[in-house]
């Protein structure tokens, strides 16, 4: 809808949705309907087809990805579909999976990142030539260009390799240049084009370099998701020790200039601060770790009475920690709370809290009290399971827990099994070695049944094998960078 209002303009929209309802009212209606009030409301000098743009991007699966390769001083635009997995079996479209895109770009010499100006990409064509006559000005080759600008288009963009060089230099030297939805965008493009095979993984660590300088919520959290997906494939190799040390020394600057105090933050500074307090206990920053350990024993010594003084959001990362870094004790403590306390979401706080122990004995006992409801609602078990299978111990914990207790599942949760199969395909995410494909096939000839009638021991088996062969291509390229980064510190 997003990219419709941008395509169409806010006004022409506001008036289709009015000619739309009324005309509609009571009534029965069909997507072409919408078209034509979408249609009826642009002014005569818009030459636009709206049928024509609008049922590429609803009849078909999948989204597109531009790539932009420069040629001399233009731009060669073309377009293919998206998707992680490019070994899947070829699948065909009513339009072949070719879209009408509605290309923004600007350039390093422009800066232009507010105009409107819309560049058709046309399904039927193999390539769009975007020569000089309609580029903004540019000096020299060095000069780059991005797409997608403001992100309101619905699609990635790629570019020639010189090009996102140059994009990571600008990030590097002046972040601030580019828009801070952009440069989440340059983010998250660059890691799931890598992770689809078509990106270097090295330029996608690239895009991350900069975060040190980074003060905005939005690339943070972008560049979060794909650290810690990361981090899970990393953590059985001999380069996470080093991930963690590139993670505290980018993290430690931000960690120490926010506050954990309640205080008049905007909403965007409180996420901002609870994105960079999450990830540096996660990562096991002594500072933050000893913060939250010290809030927690203050909470303790005041029997669970709330603190005041520190922001409600972060309780949950106070409690997660003390529970990670503590033993037995906190974990009791934190437990009786659970049991007692009246609030939902405090009671949801607590119980993720539980999961992070680093104790196997408490985990196993955890993982039993997913199949007792008077312990753990059937609702919660799942999200239980999911949280305690974050760290490496949960993971083999959870999966030898599942494969020895299937059948307690199925009895138990009945037609929920439909949501363990879900969770069965997010616990086996981050599996990527030969031991973990074993395990997966041994499951399969445990439980055959279950392997036919679901796809998510499948899914599973196909996602692990393509994170053996991704580590296998990748882990010393990570290795590298990580040696570089280190040293540059």
């Amino acid at each position: 809808m997003r990219m419709m209002v941008f395509i169409f303009g806010e006004t022409a929209f506001r008036s289709a949705l009015r000619i739309y309802l009324k005309s509609k009212a009571f009534g029965c209606s069909t997507r072409f309907d919408f078209w034509s009030a979408v249609q009826q409301s642009l002014s005569a000098n818009h030459n636009l087809n709206v049928t024509d743009i609008m049922e590429t991007w609803v009849l078909q699966k999948y989204y597109p990805v531009v790539t932009m390769k420069r040629n001399g001083t233009a731009i060669i635009v073309t377009q293919d579909k998206f998707r992680l997995d490019a070994q899947l079996k070829p699948e065909t479209s009513i339009f072949g999976y070719r879209w009408e895109i509605p290309l923004t770009y600007t350039t390093s010499d422009e800066r232009d990142f507010q105009n409107r100006r819309i560049i058709y990409i046309n399904r039927n064509e193999t390539e769009t030539l975007i020569a000089d006559v309609l580029q903004p000005p540019r000096k020299d080759l060095n000069s780059w260009v991005i797409g997608n600008i403001q992100q309101y288009g619905y699609y990635r963009v790629n570019y020639d390799i010189t090009n996102w060089n140059l994009l990571i230099g600008q990030l590097k030297h002046d972040h601030t240049v580019i828009p801070i939805v952009n440069r989440a965008q340059l983010i998250n493009d660059a890691w799931n084009l890598a992770k689809a095979g078509v990106l270097d993984q090295r330029v996608a660590l690239g895009t991350v370099e900069y975060l040190v300088k980074e003060w905005a919520y939005l690339p943070w959290t972008t560049a979060s998701n794909e650290l810690i997906a990361l981090a899970k494939i990393l953590d059985r190799t001999a380069v996470y020790s080093k991930f963690k040390e590139f993670m505290r020394r980018t993290l430690k600057s931000h960690f120490l200039h926010v506050t954990w105090e309640t205080g008049n933050l905007s909403h965007a500074d409180e996420l901002f601060r609870v994105e960079i307090i999450s990830l540096a206990c996660e990562f096991g920053l002594p500072e933050c770790i000893e913060r939250s350990r010290r809030y927690f024993h203050e909470w303790v010594n005041k029997n669970g009475t709330i603190l005041h003084s520190v922001a409600p959001d972060l309780r949950k990362v106070i409690y997660k920690t003390a529970i990670k870094y503590g033993d037995d004790t906190e974990w009791e403590f934190v437990y009786r709370k659970y049991k007692t306390v009246e609030s939902g979401s405090e009671r949801n706080k607590l119980r993720m809290a539980l999961a992070c122990s680093r104790d196997m004995w408490i985990l196993k006992r955890f993982l039993e009290m997913t199949l007792d409801p008077s312990e753990i609602r059937k609702q919660d078990s799942s999200m239980t399971i999911r949280e305690i299978s974050s760290s490496l111990l949960g993971r083999q914990l959870v999966w030898d827990f599942i494969l020895k207790r299937w059948e307690d599942f199925t009895k138990v949760y009945g037609f929920r099994i439909l949501s363990l199969s879900k969770l069965l395909i997010e616990i086996t995410d981050s599996f990527s070695t030969m031991e973990d494909y074993n395990k997966l096939i041994d499951f399969m000839t445990q439980y055959p049944e279950q392997a036919t009638k679901s796809r998510a021991i499948v899914q599973s088996v196909e996602k692990t094998l393509a994170n053996i062969h991704w580590l296998k291509m990748n882990l010393q390229i990570i290795s590298d960078w990580l040696e570089e980064q280190l040293g540059n510190s």
